[in-house]
């Protein structure tokens, strides 16, 4: 944790850089997009390409959240933007490995879909964020690995949000 704290607080120049440009937090949110898209393209095709967009994505995934609290910008819209962004991405990339590699595990892709449904109807806790495991795992050419590692904690994080909906449903 405070490895975490340290880390963000190094980026309070750059963040300050950044909001000093006027630019509105949903277009780094668009730009994150736009690059976690990219590096969806060039996976298993460029992968000197798929690291770049995807480092890229994540640079903007940082920042446009740090950005809109520091300019007082934040919005429920933000919030979905971000996090929805982002299960999408790391969905594209792990049904690509899918198409590409194991089409026997589309059932994992079922599990995400409805760990991301779960997490942002409910608004739950728990919740498992795999896409900088598998930008990860991936850039390392670990694919077998990144996946496992990554279903392992979205079923980790099915468990952890049934439960909660039930122990706020029976013991609340």
């Amino acid at each position: 944790m405070w490895l975490q704290i340290s880390f963000f607080r190094n980026l309070e120049p750059v963040t300050r850089f950044l909001a000093s440009l006027q630019i509105h937090p949903h277009v780094f949110s668009g730009l994150s997009l736009f690059c976690g898209f990219l590096s969806f393209l060039f996976l298993f095709n460029n992968h000197v390409l798929f690291v770049s967009f995807g480092v890229l994505h994540l640079f903007f995934d940082i920042f446009d959240g740090k950005v809109a609290r520091y300019k007082r910008q934040t919005s429920v819209l933000g919030y979905y933007i971000d996090h929805g962004g982002d299960r999408f991405i790391a969905f594209l990339w792990m049904s690509k490995f899918v198409a590409f590699f194991a089409s026997y595990l589309w059932w994992v892709l079922v599990l995400v879909i409805v760990n991301s449904l779960l997490y942002h109807l409910f608004r739950l806790e728990y919740a498992f964020f795999i896409r900088s495991l598998l930008l990860f795992f991936f850039s390392f050419t670990l694919f077998y690995f990144g996946f496992v590692f990554a279903s392992t904690l979205v079923f980790l994080g099915l468990l952890f949000q049934i439960g909660f909906l039930v122990y706020n449903a029976f013991f609340r």
